[in-house]
């Protein structure tokens, strides 16, 4: 998101919050949010202006439109207890002798999971309970891990982006 991108979501807060804008802190105030949010796209901060401005009579915080950003990146995506009942469901449907079915059945983020525990082990076992807490415990942490390259990768972006404007300065 670029600066003048900001500058709408701004003219927006402004309208819908009259004291949004501190006076003599603008430019200050659209340097910080920008350096906070530039990594978005600005489509993405501008869902999660709008969420915000349809949830709360105050003025947001960067903090608050992060926090609408990461909710609508975690849309969609399998929360830990669904996973592992997609496993069972999976290990009941198609057994200890047809790995490649059930393996081919699960999405790819729980396939790898289940693929690094090991299939027969996860069929073979006796103890759920165990099973259960070692894949949620794996399942979060790739999905924390994932979330991660992700900033990371919009970061080196931003930091490229930023280089090729001093250059062509």
């Amino acid at each position: 998101m670029n600066t003048a991108e900001l500058v709408k979501i701004f003219t927006t807060f402004n309208v819908v919050y009259p004291k949004f804008m501190q006076e003599g802190k603008e430019e200050l105030m659209l340097d910080v949010w920008h350096s906070m949010l530039s990594q978005y796209p600005y489509e993405l901060v501008k869902y999660a202006a709008e969420t915000h401005i349809k949830s709360s009579s105050f003025p947001p915080t960067i903090h608050d439109i992060i926090k609408h950003i990461r909710e609508y990146e975690d849309m969609g995506k399998v929360d830990p207890m669904s996973a592992w009942g997609m496993v069972c469901k999976a290990i009941r449907q198609y057994g200890y002798y047809r790995q490649a079915e059930a393996m081919q059945s699960l999405p790819a983020d729980i396939k790898s999971v289940v693929a690094a525990m090991g299939w027969q082990t996860l069929c073979a076992s006796e103890n759920e309970i165990a099973d259960r807490a070692h894949f949620t415990k794996a399942y979060e942490a790739m999905q924390k891990r994932e979330k991660q390259v992700a900033m990371a990768g919009n970061l080196l972006q931003t930091i490229a982006e930023a280089g090729r404007l001093k250059l062509n300065s």
